[in-house]
């Protein structure tokens, strides 16, 4: 009789050893001006999702290459770093906002789900996402670097204090007198409708088909310029919400974007909001928070979940804004808070 073939066994995917996994691993994406995407580029519903499945088609390549040379693996809970490069055709790069790279970047974080380096990018896989902008690199594309650093899955997890006691670290640790008295940060809450929502997730004809009787199609091109309608909407509520509570002025200073959705809201990706909360940002530039919002004075956005609110139809925000000492980077903060989130994990492990 012939012998039965056993079952051919499973083979394992690659994985680091301890330090690098914790590690974590980046990858650079070179995009094309032809490609690239801000929050608050005039494109048409079409135009957009069109740049979308370039970019995405662009960095699954990249990410497979990346996982197949073992520099990228899975990862269970971690936050993603972007660094957000201008061509140097760019006339004043200092000028540029980092969170308006969010257009760009949601195509590129999605490859990575379909490249099976994580089980997804929501809120549970996915803690956080920052953008840094950096100086020029290139002479005609913008470049995306996006560091991928896993954070503990386990109790004691990584959560956004850590960054904020990095924070206060550097400040203790800096060589410049005298820190600012509210050196720890302030609030500025805000209150959004469903109305005045905008995601990533919601196209043109979502706008329109929400807010008119008549209803037009996908593509068609009868909503362009809705979303634009709502931005200006959107700025000057906020506008008014800035008005009505305090702010602090500062040069240099990171922002933590604290996401809560409605109480029927499951996973979400809190970054998809960056066209609003850019457009808030801009708001406070109107009512005085900043000269203006830039990464000459902005180092870092954050953008995390908090817990859903109890009011159906409401969005609400909670933006921290934090000086930050001349001799420390942003980069350097997030670096230093996650270690000392492992640290943490580890003496709590042991005991």
């Amino acid at each position: 009789m012939p012998t039965a073939r056993k079952p051919a066994r499973k083979r394992q995917p690659w994985q680091p050893n301890q330090q690098q996994a914790r590690n974590g691993y980046s990858a650079i994406f070179q995009i094309p001006p032809a490609w690239w995407t801000s929050t608050d580029s005039p494109l048409t519903e079409r135009e957009r999702s069109n740049r979308r499945h370039i970019v995405r088609s662009h960095a699954k390549t990249i990410w497979a290459t990346s996982k197949k040379q073992r520099q990228a693996w899975h990862v269970e809970r971690f936050v993603l770093i972007i660094t957000v490069s201008p061509p140097r055709t760019i006339t004043n790069p200092t000028r540029i906002f980092p969170a308006k790279a969010a257009e760009t970047c949601k195509p590129i974080i999605d490859a990575g789900t379909d490249a099976k380096l994580w089980d997804d990018d929501d809120s549970k896989h996915r803690y956080a996402t920052t953008f840094i902008a950096v100086p020029p690199v290139h002479e005609q594309y913008w470049t995306l670097t996006v560091y991928v650093l896993p954070i503990p899955s386990h109790t004691p997890r990584w959560e956004i204090r850590h960054l904020s006691s990095s924070i206060r670290s550097a400040w203790k640790a800096s060589y410049e007198k005298t820190p600012p008295a509210w050196y720890a940060g302030y609030n500025a809450g805000f209150t959004i409708p469903k109305r005045l929502w905008l995601t990533s997730n919601i196209t043109d004809s979502d706008l329109h088909n929400m807010h008119h009787a008549q209803q037009v199609a996908w593509g068609s091109g009868r909503a362009h310029g809705e979303r634009e309608r709502i931005r200006q909407q959107l700025q000057a509520n906020t506008y008014q919400q800035w008005k009505r509570q305090y702010h602090l002025w500062s040069n240099r200073f990171t922002l933590e974007i604290g996401v809560s959705y409605p109480p029927a809201v499951g996973d979400a990706d809190p970054d998809n909001a960056a066209e609003t909360v850019n457009t808030v940002l801009q708001a406070g530039t109107q009512a005085g928070a900043w000269d203006a919002i830039t990464a000459a004075n902005c180092k870092a956005v954050t953008f995390y979940r908090q817990a859903n609110n109890m009011t159906p139809g409401i969005h609400k925000l909670n933006i921290t804004v934090t000086p930050i000492p001349d001799t420390c980077t942003a980069s350097s903060l997030w670096v230093n808070a996650i270690r000392r989130a492992w640290r943490m994990h580890d003496e709590r492990s042991s005991q």
